[in-house]
């Protein structure tokens, strides 16, 4: 039942049991993701972690990568989204610039427009690469899926 001793001589093991997400039944990410999370923190208390440390070492390096996943994703289109509003009701910016040239057919300047904000934005998006390297440098990188090891 769990309760007894461990004995020396014996492998020790635990098995953990998932709960099911709010539709009642089973799907393997939700599985995974949080039974190992289950695990971690269980782990850590029986080694005598406060909360404080549990968030430190738990919590949020799991938060993290959750955080910067979204963020990649978002990075863009916030810039996009910050140029469109430009370009729709402005006096001034890149989506201004465009839409004056826009307004003047001048190609050159609506594609000199669009360069600016394209170099921006993986100007970004590359700072926030390497800023989620610095601060997940603990996880191991991971190899393609595709990749065949002979």
């Amino acid at each position: 039942r769990g309760t007894g001793q461990p004995k020396a001589d014996e492998p020790s093991f635990s098995i953990q049991l998932p709960p099911p997400n709010v539709t009642g039944t089973l799907h393997m990410g939700h599985a995974f993701n949080q039974t190992i999370m289950d695990g971690l923190t269980r782990h850590a208390r029986m080694l005598g972690a406060n909360q404080k440390q549990l968030l430190r070492t738990v919590y949020l390096p799991s938060a993290t990568s959750w955080v910067f996943s979204s963020l990649h994703t978002s990075v863009g289109l916030a810039f996009v989204g910050a140029v469109v509003g430009e370009y729709l009701g402005a006096a001034k910016g890149i989506g201004y610039r465009i839409a004056q040239a826009e307004g003047v057919f001048d190609t050159t300047g609506v594609f000199a427009g669009m360069l600016v904000l394209a170099v921006v934005v993986l100007a970004v998006a590359h700072l926030v690469n390497r800023l989620e390297r610095w601060l997940l440098r603990w996880k191991p990188a991971r190899r393609a899926e595709t990749e065949v090891r002979l």
